[in-house]
C-alpha cells in the first residue's frame, strides 16, 4: 500500500506538522504562511527539529494513555557507541579520512 494513502501515516504527518508549528511559535519564530521552511536559517530549523524529536520521544515513551509504561522486560535503548569508546574519533587513525591519498605541497622536496 502506498504510504501516502495510509490513513495512519497521514495522521502522523499532520500531527508532526502541527507540533512543528507549535514549537516554532514557542521559539518565537513565525511559521511560514506557505509551509515552506527553506527560507529559514538551519539553526532555527535545527532547534525546532531537536525539540520535535524530544517531544516525540516523550510521547512514544508515555504511550497514548499519557502514562509511562511499567517495566515490561524490554531491553534498554541502544548501548554506547563503540567507536567513541575505542579511539574517540570516527575518522580512524590520525584523524584523516581513511584511504585518502597523501598529498605533497608544491615545491616540497620530501
Amino acid at each position: 500500500m502506498d504510504p501516502s494513502r495510509d490513513p495512519d501515516e497521514l495522521q502522523r504527518r499532520q500531527m508532526m506538522e502541527r507540533m512543528k508549528w507549535e514549537l516554532a511559535r514557542e521559539l518565537g519564530v513565525k511559521p511560514p504562511v506557505d509551509g515552506y521552511w527553506g527560507g529559514f536559517p538551519s539553526k532555527v530549523c535545527g532547534q525546532i527539529g531537536g525539540r520535535l524529536r524530544q517531544r516525540i520521544r516523550v510521547l512514544t515513551e508515555e504511550g497514548p494513555s499519557g502514562k509511562k509504561p511499567t517495566s515490561s522486560g524490554s531491553p534498554p535503548g541502544p548501548g554506547p557507541n563503540p567507536r567513541r569508546e575505542a579511539g574517540g574519533s570516527s575518522r580512524g587513525v590520525g584523524g584523516s579520512a581513511q584511504g585518502a591519498p597523501k598529498t605533497r605541497r608544491r615545491g616540497s622536496s620530501r
